[in-house]
């Protein structure tokens, strides 16, 4: 006799992309945890980017065939205390903390680490230490969401390179800009100080984690997409950061605080930053389609045997 199935399961069942599985409910709580923990450090960024990643690991997830095995109970034990201590830290960091460890001011660095803590807990809790020959691209593309920002700033300050590049794109339009330490641009009498929260470093370790998230959840026609498409997301929110940096230093100069504002904490900073992820999902998209079109393809052609049929 079938098991009897509850009011809720059965109209969740009839959702897309969903089963009603104890791994789904898992990964729709550590999901919804991860969001009410951005929200609550007042990063709204980091809150949307997860629905976008979110998005795309159902997708990896239902690519993937199902168990034969109940996860080992090592792997469920090893799962929920990664899970229980990452987000003890979430709670308890006090963002007034962020200054002395050198992040932009409020960012709390455990929730950079949650992302791929969460999905780690899901794969042993759900999968078990086996799981990971066949579910370790969930893990994989949530390490992108957020921690690669906090690895690459201990090894240089991106802050320097974005000061350096907005003064040349300054002088190369005419005005007599120049640099101060610590790291201002200016134009005359007016200056803005480039900090690590402007120095577009988060930006560009989110385009890399959406570019791991296309080439996991669609399959490219090419390997050429593995080498090109990473570096190529990276240069265009590095790109649209210095145009909204050099906007800032030129709203300055000309006295206007409303657009400075706007620009820099604003709807425009929301703007630049939307306009980057939509650019990147149109670009990839059109790519791919053209590629399909055409059947453009480097993958290794199959060799016709010249030995004889003889059945």
């Amino acid at each position: 006799m079938a098991k009897k199935k509850t009011l809720v399961s059965s109209i969740l069942g009839q959702l897309p992309m969903w089963s009603g599985k104890p791994s789904d409910i898992l990964g729709f709580v550590l999901f919804f945890t991860l969001v009410g923990l951005a929200l609550y450090s007042g990063e709204l960024d980091h809150a949307i980017m997860s629905m976008l990643f979110f998005g795309g690991a159902i997708m990896i997830n239902r690519q993937q065939p199902a168990p034969n095995k109940p996860a080992d109970l090592e792997g469920r034990l090893i799962g929920v205390g990664i899970l229980i201590n990452v987000i003890v830290f979430c709670v308890m960091y006090e963002p007034s903390k962020a200054s002395e460890s050198g992040l932009a001011s409020g960012a709390n660095p455990w929730l950079r680490i949650y992302p791929a803590a969460s999905a780690l807990s899901w794969l042993l809790v759900c999968h078990g230490l086996k799981g990971f020959r066949t579910r370790w691209q969930i893990p994989f593309l949530f390490l992108f969401l957020g921690l690669p920002w906090l690895v690459i700033r201990q090894l240089f300050d991106m802050a320097i390179i974005t000061a350096v590049t907005v003064s040349l794109v300054l002088r190369l339009m005419g005005f007599d800009a120049y640099m101060e330490q610590p790291l201002f641009v200016g134009i005359e009498g007016s200056r803005v100080n480039v900090n690590i929260g402007c120095s577009g470093m988060e930006a560009m370790t989110y385009l890399l984690g959406l570019s791991a998230l296309a080439l996991l959840a669609f399959q490219p026609p090419s390997w050429l997409w593995y080498v090109l498409v990473p570096p190529l997301a990276v240069l265009l929110a590095f790109v649209i950061n210095i145009i909204r940096v050099t906007s800032l230093a030129l709203f300055n100069f000309n006295g206007r605080p409303d657009l400075f504002d706007s620009f820099h904490v604003g709807l425009g900073s929301q703007a630049f930053s939307g306009s980057s992820v939509g650019l990147f999902c149109l670009g990839y998209y059109a790519v791919h389609w053209w590629c399909q079109r055409r059947k453009w393809t480097t993958k290794v052609r199959s060799v016709k045997s010249n030995t004889p049929d003889l059945a």
